[in-house]
């Protein structure tokens, strides 16, 4: 797995003339799901994380926005945030989930709307061309093509438009049961092609001269014990069947086990994800 985790990172961030043929199995399925359980988990994710992308895009953003555009949307809740954060006058959500859109259209405000579309897919629909703003939050590192995906995403910007990303860097613990967890979770998204830590591919994109770098910042930020392990059983109980996960049962089942009663006596310890946040713009807008 450590050899397919490794092709995985060449294949999303080498640029080079050199075909890399991983050996993963690429299944092309978001991880984690879509499920009622999967929707919690975002939920509380969006309550985790999005101050620091709102402090984020309300610094490096545009402002007054046209169209901003938020891809991997889920069920809405960074789309909203997106829209507040931008006061654009008009914000599409972009996902593949039927079951996410239909709760993000059911609570989406005013100037709010969705669109059933692949993200990696260019170009955008309708909706979407053009933008002011496009925003991707942790979405890269269920994607097998770093680079390319995101030269496709620079391509639908509005001349003067910004490319705002952020993704996992680093995740700090001593805690046994969450370092277990996390070498499970990096296995299953590898497995996908992807890779949990896709911070570090976005570090070799702002070096790269077919892009304007605007903001190129680390955040890291603390997690109480008790709610990292409330989000973790939550994805844990989406994907503890995949077959990517190569543990026995009774391994499996102590870990839920142990991620249970840390939701319940987390205590004062904490977990801490250090967060790249980049602001990219086509190198032509330049001039």
């Amino acid at each position: 797995m450590q050899l397919a985790h490794q092709q995985c990172y060449i294949a999303n961030t080498l640029n080079c003339d050199v075909a890399v043929e991983p050996t993963f199995d690429v299944r092309g399925k978001y991880a984690f799901g879509d499920s009622d359980a999967a929707q919690r988990r975002l939920a509380l994710l969006a309550d985790l994380f999005g101050p620091s992308s709102r402090s984020f895009l309300v610094e490096h953003a545009p402002r007054p926005a046209r169209v901003a555009v938020d891809l991997g949307c889920g069920a809405g809740l960074s789309t909203r945030l997106l829209a507040e954060a931008t006061g654009a006058d008009r914000t599409v959500g972009v996902d593949t989930s039927a079951p996410f859109l239909a709760a993000a259209r059911a609570a989406a405000p005013a100037g709010v709307e969705f669109v059933e579309h692949d993200a990696t897919q260019t170009p955008f629909p309708e909706p979407a061309l053009g933008a002011d703003v496009i925003f991707a939050r942790f979405l890269l590192a269920h994607l097998p093509d770093i680079a390319g995906t995101v030269s496709g995403w620079l391509s639908q910007l509005h001349p003067l438009g910004v490319l705002v990303l952020e993704e996992t860097e680093a995740i700090e613990t001593a805690n046994p049961v969450f370092r277990d967890y996390l070498a499970l979770a990096e296995q299953l998204v590898a497995s996908r092609g992807g890779t949990i830590y896709a911070g570090f591919a976005l570090a070799r994109l702002a070096a790269s001269s077919r892009t304007r770098v605007t903001a190129n910042e680390m955040c890291r930020v603390p997690v109480v014990a008790s709610r990292a392990a409330e989000m973790f059983a939550l994805n844990f109980g989406v994907w503890r069947s995949d077959s990517a996960v190569g543990e026995s049962p009774d391994t499996l089942d102590n870990l839920a086990d142990c991620l249970g009663r840390l939701r319940e006596t987390g205590g004062s310890e904490y977990i801490t994800w250090t967060i790249r946040q980049l602001a990219l713009s086509p190198a032509e807008s330049l001039g």
